[in-house]
């Protein structure tokens, strides 16, 4: 039967009971409507008449009131049974008295089959103990119990539960606890897991080389691994906190706590060098790395560091330093010695090429000709290479100043051709250089080195290269403005070319691609240096 017959037929019962009433009523006193005036009477039956209808209100609200309360106690009903924790009543004897369907589920038991079974029998046995402690502090002062045990399936599988009773009375007064009923296993199973990843992490970090170490939101470390307690000497009761701080050098403190804070307040990563106490009582260089930790909701946990000792490393670059700032002056006096030696050298073969020009002007024979022509060659490669090495010992000691002045294009592509024609022609060469149109005529650098490099690259090609041809060609490329032109000259050959892995060496001074070419070709390997 619904609500509306219910209500129904509580009213019909309702007037067959007043009625009866009435009678009775009647019986004991009866009205003598003969003796009333119609006035009276039109009085009586107004009031009876305004009674009814106020009945009438009352018992409307009466019905909407008690159709809410039958609502609230079926929306009460459904969440008790649809809860996602389970909900039990037990006894002060341990019998379930009521259930809910999260309790069947857990249980693996229908509901109705719970009621009047003991509670016990769904704890495992190692956990009753436990179990009857709690119910019986429950019963004995009233005060809520919270606890976990494992419990078992009706198939008989265990499963943890956090369980949390209070005390309560039925509606006979007696004493009982309403129990709720959470499945923790999945966060048992967690916590373990847990356990054993923090477990092999101090494994790990304990048995390692490097300083481990890990800090809390607040900034303040909570845990030092053994490698760093042995390399400070010092108990992780001292280190904690800002403990650790008292082993940095006086010298890098401010430094390395402006590190650790600011990139600690960015949550980002870091990465320091300072000097730390040794447990000997020297200072140390360390290098400390530091990366911020977030749980699997993205919480930012605090930090991890890890520390290696670079004392060493530290020692060997000081000593680097120390050798480069020798080699470095080493190579400077080499230079002037070089530039020195080129200007003395310079002088007296100046001397020597003007004799044998004079000696030309003479009647030599021509067999003193050939050995005046052989030696006054000779004087000028070895000019060449005093010019150089002079070059040479200017670009190494940073000297070389380079000079811009107007220049015209034509004129460099005048002088190699010029320079090189003689030889190309002997060797049966073909000899190109090529200038874009586009190139204007007159160009703004430092023409004797611009002519300098050609002649450098031009050579090497024409040295090398024994049939075929050579060819330069000069090009535009476009500028970083508009006021600003640039040319790109590139220099090619059919020569013997050069393999891959030497290509990095033929920049260096003093070196030409094999030794056997040295011999061959002639040349000290300075020119390609120089450009």
């Amino acid at each position: 039967m619904n609500t509306e017959e219910n209500h129904i037929f509580d009213a019909a019962e309702l007037r067959k009971q007043a009625e009866e009433l009435a009678r009775s009523r009647e019986a004991e006193q009866p009205l003598d409507f003969e003796a009333m005036t119609p006035e009276e009477t039109r009085k009586v039956l107004h009031e009876l008449h305004v009674h009814q209808i106020e009945l009438e209100m009352q018992n409307s609200e009466l019905r909407k009131a008690q159709m809410e309360l039958a609502t609230e106690q079926q929306r009460y009903f459904d969440l008790y049974d649809l809860a996602p924790v389970g909900y039990c009543s037990i006894s002060e004897q341990g019998l379930i008295l009521k259930a809910n369907l999260m309790v069947a589920t857990l249980l693996g038991v229908n509901r109705g089959a719970l009621v009047k079974q003991r509670f016990s029998q769904f704890i495992l046995k190692d956990d009753q103990d436990n179990y009857y402690l709690h119910r019986k502090q429950l019963f004995k002062n009233g005060e809520p119990q919270s606890f976990e045990l494992q419990m078992v399936k009706a198939d008989g599988t265990p499963f943890w539960a956090q369980l949390e009773a209070v005390a309560a009375q039925n509606d006979d007064g007696e004493s009982t606890c309403r129990v709720v009923i959470s499945d923790i296993s999945e966060r048992k199973r967690s916590d373990e897991l847990l356990r054993e990843s923090e477990l092999r992490f101090r494994s790990l970090a304990d048995n390692g080389q490097a300083l481990i170490w890990t800090a809390t939101p607040d900034k303040l470390c909570d845990y030092f691994n053994e490698p760093w307690l042995a390399f400070t000497g010092r108990t992780l009761e001292q280190e904690v906190g800002n403990g650790w701080a008292d082993g940095v050098h006086p010298d890098d403190f401010s430094r390395c706590l402006e590190i650790y804070v600011t990139a600690f307040d960015a949550r980002q990563s870091f990465s320091m060098e300072y000097r730390l106490r040794h447990h000997s009582g020297e200072y140390r260089w360390i290098v400390d790395s530091g990366t911020p930790r977030h749980d699997s909701q993205g919480e930012f946990l605090g930090y991890i560091g890890h520390c290696l000792d670079i004392d060493g490393i530290k020692q060997a670059e000081a000593l680097l330093i120390v050798m480069k700032d020798k080699a470095e002056v080493a190579n400077r006096a080499k230079s002037e010695f070089l530039a020195n030696m080129s200007h003395e050298i310079r002088t007296p073969l100046n001397g020597i090429m003007g004799m044998l020009q004079l000696l030309e002007t003479t009647s030599p024979s021509d067999e003193q000709k050939e050995y005046i022509l052989a030696s006054l060659q000779s004087t000028k490669r070895l000019t060449r290479l005093l010019s150089d090495i002079l070059d040479l010992s200017r670009i190494e000691a940073d000297k070389l100043s380079i000079y811009e002045t107007e220049f015209d294009i034509k004129n460099h592509q005048q002088s190699v051709l010029d320079i090189f024609s003689l030889v190309t022609k002997q060797k049966g060469l073909e000899l190109d250089f090529l200038v874009d149109e586009r190139i204007p005529p007159v160009l703004i650098g430092d023409e004797a080195r611009v002519r300098q490099i050609l002649f450098n690259l031009v050579g090497n090609a024409v040295k090398f290269t024994e049939a075929g041809h050579v060819r330069v060609e000069a090009s535009p490329l476009k500028g970083p403005s508009k006021n600003c032109f640039r040319v790109l000259f590139t220099v090619e050959d059919t020569g013997i070319g050069i393999s891959e892995g030497r290509i990095k060496d033929i920049f260096e001074p003093f070196v030409q691609i094999e030794g056997t070419y040295t011999r061959h070709y002639q040349g000290a390997g300075l020119g390609l240096s120089i450009v």
